[in-house]
């Protein structure tokens, strides 16, 4: 099993003046000179201070389809992904079929980041379990999405989704 830690890649700069998040852009330029697929099962962005910009240029490195033997993806405990963040990381998703735990827990997501994820649960089939907790949601779309594809989930396991 392969694993990309990022613990302590924090980012610098201020990203809300549109600052490129240097450690995420340096983790992003990795992932994109790596030749296709990526190797990674399980990807653990947790506590990095991560933004959406910084988010969005990791997703850019991931690409759609380069993971296809991802199984686990952690970004919980970066409170200032928000929507844009969640949006990317999503997107960057979208093709990994053998997806089966996503956590998003403390990430600051809201109404329109659990929107953009739950677009994609549908693609998923081997999800078994999601965190979207203590964000400020709502994520109502997501359980929707989840209570519907939960039919083609035999996996299924525990999905939290609680605001904070």
């Amino acid at each position: 099993m392969w694993l990309l830690l990022l613990r302590g890649a924090k980012e610098a700069g201020d990203a809300s003046a549109g600052a490129q998040p240097p450690g995420a852009a340096v983790v992003g330029a990795a992932l994109g000179a790596m030749d296709a697929p990526l190797p990674f099962e399980t990807i653990n962005f947790a506590g990095n201070e991560l933004t959406a910009a910084g988010m969005r240029s990791i997703a850019e490195g991931m690409g759609r389809g380069r993971l296809p033997n991802l199984r686990e993806v952690n970004a919980g405990f970066n409170p200032a992904l928000g929507d844009g963040g969640a949006a990317a990381l999503a997107e960057a998703l979208a093709d990994c079929a053998s997806l089966e735990v996503l956590q998003f827990t403390s990430c600051g997501v809201g109404g329109a980041g659990f929107e953009a994820v739950a677009a994609v649960v549908p693609r998923w089939p081997r999800l078994r379990a999601l965190y979207a907790v203590h964000n400020p949601g709502p994520s109502d779309a997501l359980g929707r999405a989840l209570a519907a594809a939960l039919p083609s989930l035999p996996d299924a396991e525990e999905f939290w989704l609680a605001g904070s």
